[in-house]
């Protein structure tokens, strides 16, 4: 009887784990989305917010906020639109020109550096796979010590 116990939290757990390998990527994926959905709707409202004080600046009274439908989305859409546009920017010669002298300032700075190499190196890496198979094989690497070995 214990016997048959045992295997029957063995295929159990084979089944959750299953189901975890199945199920996993797309809870993950949804999730990354609702965060950079709730990201950008968090950027919006600041860079509503901004412009409407600085509009408020200009005048000499207090207007009240817009509210209309689609408010929501408004806050949404403009970061997407920033980004759009600095895309267009980079585009050329000239942005990207500025974007490599921006870039070598960033790294200089202690810890801001660090953090801005390490995520230029993933996205590179991310940008890098649409184009042929860049990574071929798994490889283990003797680093940090004589005797110690990562995955490469």
């Amino acid at each position: 009887m214990q016997r048959r116990n045992k295997n029957l939290w063995v295929q159990l757990s084979k089944l959750i784990l299953a189901g975890a390998a199945a199920l996993g990527p797309l809870v993950g994926t949804i999730w990354l989305l609702y965060i950079i959905y709730k990201l950008l709707v968090k950027v919006g409202d600041s860079l509503v917010d901004f412009l409407w004080r600085f509009v408020v600046q200009l005048s000499n009274h207090a207007p009240v906020p817009p509210q209309f439908p689609g408010i929501g989305f408004l806050h949404f859409l403009l970061p997407l639109l920033i980004l759009l546009g600095a895309g267009f920017l980079l585009a050329n010669p000239a942005g990207k020109k500025v974007m490599k002298m921006i870039a070598a300032v960033v790294t200089r700075l202690p810890l801001v550096g660090f953090i801005y190499k390490a995520l230029a190196q993933f996205f590179g890496a991310v940008d890098g796979l649409k184009g042929e198979r860049k990574f071929k094989s798994v490889v283990f690497v003797e680093y940090p010590s004589p005797g110690c070995r990562l995955i490469g």
